[in-house]
């Protein structure tokens, strides 16, 4: 006739489906937020000197805005975006002291003279009396060294770096030989 059913099934909830985990999967989430939110923060875990970009004052320059080489039809594109990208997240971990130590061979700033810059649109976006400040151009290099970064840093915050375009093709400003 019918089977013994075993004592031990039956003090388990039997499951339906998805629903059970999903539910024990809000629920942990939720009290991993309201831990995390409640818990307040060690003072030596918020770094207060990273660097933060700000991308107000990106040239629109078709040839040295950062977002021209999307449209490259190279195939080159992906490769030198990921390189950008890849540099976007460096100098979001560093402080503007570590940049400066490691030297612009190895994605440094390189101070430049705001004269050598051969086409001035790079500076379109930038206030005219930021300019006369106590600021500097620097340019970065990544993706192998082969592109470089444009940025305008200022003493006065020196958490922040002011992007501005990228030179991609090296004819931005005079590179030396």
């Amino acid at each position: 006739m019918s089977e013994p059913v075993d004592p031990r099934r039956l003090s388990k909830p039997v499951s339906s489906g998805r629903k059970p985990r999903r539910a024990a999967r809000k629920k942990n989430t939720a009290s991993l937020l309201t831990a995390v939110l409640q818990a307040p923060p060690a003072a030596s875990s918020i770094p207060h000197d990273l660097i933060g970009l700000n991308f107000g004052w990106l040239c629109s320059d078709p040839h040295y805005g950062l977002l021209c080489e999307s449209r490259a039809k190279d195939g080159g594109q992906k490769e030198r975006l990921e390189a950008l990208f890849t540099c976007f997240e460096k100098l979001c971990r560093s402080s503007w002291s570590t940049l400066e130590q490691l030297g612009k061979f190895r994605g440094g700033p390189e101070v430049l003279p705001v004269e050598e810059i051969q086409n001035l649109a790079l500076f379109e976006n930038m206030p005219s009396d930021v300019i006369q400040g106590s600021g500097q151009l620097v340019s970065l290099r990544f993706g192998r060294e082969e592109y470089r970064l444009m940025a305008w840093h200022d003493d006065r915050q020196p958490e922040v770096l002011y992007l501005l375009g990228a030179d991609w093709d090296h004819t931005l400003y005079d590179h030396g030989s």
